[in-house]
């Protein structure tokens, strides 16, 4: 069996396919299997296939019709190693990100987060670009207890980060499907369920910005109701920790990821939808009954 299992869904990336391919196919450490998920359209198909003739070691699903999060979830059945990485098809890696994120697995740790270079396919958008830095930045180096603190600190992403599988299967984790933020409900979930996080600041993961992504829809205020699935994933997070008995002791975690939610919501829903998020989180608050959400009820009260 390989030992980790990377997962890349595709769909209208056909040209940014080869370099993220050719960018795991060459990392100095070799014991993987690649699988591509393909949704389409027969560009994608083919640029998968092609590279699934030549290395036995990929393996290609095609139309799952789930979006990003439905992708995935169907790679991680299919996968067979002990770690899983998500890369997205548009990416590709630094030749030494599975050996050094592998290395990092010791002492209870439970996932390994790197750093993230940033490189924009176009013009440099320099306040996104900075915004970015600081987002994706890592401050600190080693091991660390995966504390409350850090939920709606660290980002979110699900490629700079590689996962023990045995801790997704036992918990049933999934990321949600046809659903918008489907990245941060998958960490914030199994964050709940990780003892050790170890933090490498080397960039080793490249994030292409392009200008038809979430973020540029996001900035211009375009994403319609898709902005309150920023919010409505708390609640599939509450379910979860409810169901595993750990709402307890990551409630001050949940609260954390609410504001965090609330933050992108604020920052980039128009004024209709913003409205329909307050409503949801004041309804959201009632029903979890945190110990303190007195500042967040003011900021989106006030």
């Amino acid at each position: 069996m390989p030992l980790v299992s990377v997962i890349i869904p595709t769909y209208k990336t056909a040209k940014y396919l080869p370099k993220c391919l050719d960018s795991v196919l060459n990392q100095t450490f070799q014991d993987f299997e690649i699988i591509i998920v393909s949704d389409g359209p027969e560009d994608d198909n083919l640029a998968a296939d092609k590279y699934a003739q030549k290395d036995k070691r990929i393996v290609v699903l095609k139309d799952i019709k789930k979006g990003l999060g439905g992708a995935r979830n169907a790679g991680m059945e299919a996968a067979r190693g002990k770690y899983i990485s998500f890369i997205d098809s548009d990416d590709w890696l630094e030749p030494v990100f599975l050996e050094k994120m592998i290395n990092g697995f010791d002492n209870d740790v439970d996932i390994v987060q790197c750093g993230t270079n940033i490189v924009f396919e176009d013009n440099v958008d320099t306040v996104l670009k900075n915004a970015d830095d600081t987002y994706f930045a890592i401050n600190q180096s080693g091991t660390f207890n995966l504390v409350n603190g850090y939920f709606g600190k660290i980002n979110v992403a699900a490629w700079n980060k590689l996962y023990k599988k045995d801790l997704i299967e036992r918990y049933n984790l999934l990321f949600p499907e046809h659903m918008f933020n489907e990245d941060a409900c998958f960490s914030w979930m199994y964050w709940s369920i990780c003892k050790k996080i170890n933090f490498i600041p080397e960039k080793l993961y490249n994030y292409l910005r392009r200008d038809t992504s979430l973020m540029a829809l996001a900035r211009s205020k375009n994403l319609g109701r898709n902005v309150l699935d920023h919010i409505l994933i708390n609640e599939l997070i509450y379910d979860f920790l409810k169901n595993n008995n750990l709402l307890q002791i990551r409630k001050s975690a949940l609260l954390n990821c609410l504001n965090a939610s609330y933050g992108f919501v604020y920052g980039y829903a128009d004024e209709k939808y913003l409205h329909y998020a307050k409503k949801l989180i004041n309804e959201f608050i009632q029903k979890v009954r945190f110990e303190d959400s007195s500042e967040l009820l003011a900021a989106i009260n006030g």
